[in-house]
């Protein structure tokens, strides 16, 4: 089965994906940024044609694992264009040409299962700031990404839920309270077959982002 992992910044996505990964019965896929070197001119459409290319590893280890496990949604684009709208993104419209056709295509489809992640808001802030003050020593570009990822947050689990009501099976979302607990909720999920096709999903989810301007949601 594929399961992606998604929630805000510093949720546990990451660090229950590596603990799993430990397991010969679970194979992770990072995101894009981590699992391709992006080029310094990058050609047009290179993040989502390499979105594909996780699908397509997804694909090949499927069937040698219990789980594989995508760290961060592969459709990301999608909900980040219509999150940061007011930004130099490319429109909601765009990205739904590209998925269209390649899920048409038979290229790259939903994954069976959404895990989104989520704790506390002042323990999330704590952890991200923590997280980031040992990447990086500049405070000002520490503050710069909080608030550019705070905006993620109430969107996103918006957006989630009105996917998980209209596809009660394909999303769950986790309360992230220790990773033993979070590796214990992956290992037991039970994957129940539903008779929505690929294009099913995408064209509901492009309707509601359509339909729900982010900015209701902040």
């Amino acid at each position: 089965m594929k399961v992606a992992f998604e929630g805000p910044p510093a949720a546990g996505k990451s660090t229950t994906a590596k603990a799993l990964q430990a397991s010969v019965k679970h194979f992770v896929i990072p995101e894009v940024n981590l699992l391709f070197e992006r080029p310094e001119t990058e050609p047009e459409n290179w993040y989502l044609e390499h979105q594909v290319k996780r699908w397509q590893i997804a694909q090949k280890q499927e069937t040698s694992y219990n789980s594989v496990i995508f760290d961060g949604d592969i459709f990301q684009p999608l909900w980040f264009s219509w999150i940061f709208s007011d930004e130099n993104w490319p429109s909601i419209e765009y990205h739904e040409e590209f998925y269209r056709k390649t899920i048409l295509s038979g290229h790259i489809g939903f994954p069976d299962k959404y895990i989104i992640f989520s704790l506390p808001e002042d323990e999330r802030r704590n952890r991200e700031y923590q997280r980031r003050k040992e990447m990086e020593r500049d405070k000002t570009r520490i503050q710069q990404k909080y608030k550019k990822y705070q905006r993620i947050a109430e969107p996103q689990k918006k957006y989630f839920k009105a996917f998980q009501e209209k596809f009660p099976s394909r999303v769950q979302f986790l309360q992230s309270i220790t990773l033993k607990e979070n590796k214990e909720s992956v290992m037991s999920l039970t994957i129940h077959q539903d008779s929505y096709s690929d294009i099913d999903i995408f064209e509901f989810l492009i309707k509601w982002l359509k339909t729900n301007k982010a900015e209701q949601n902040r």
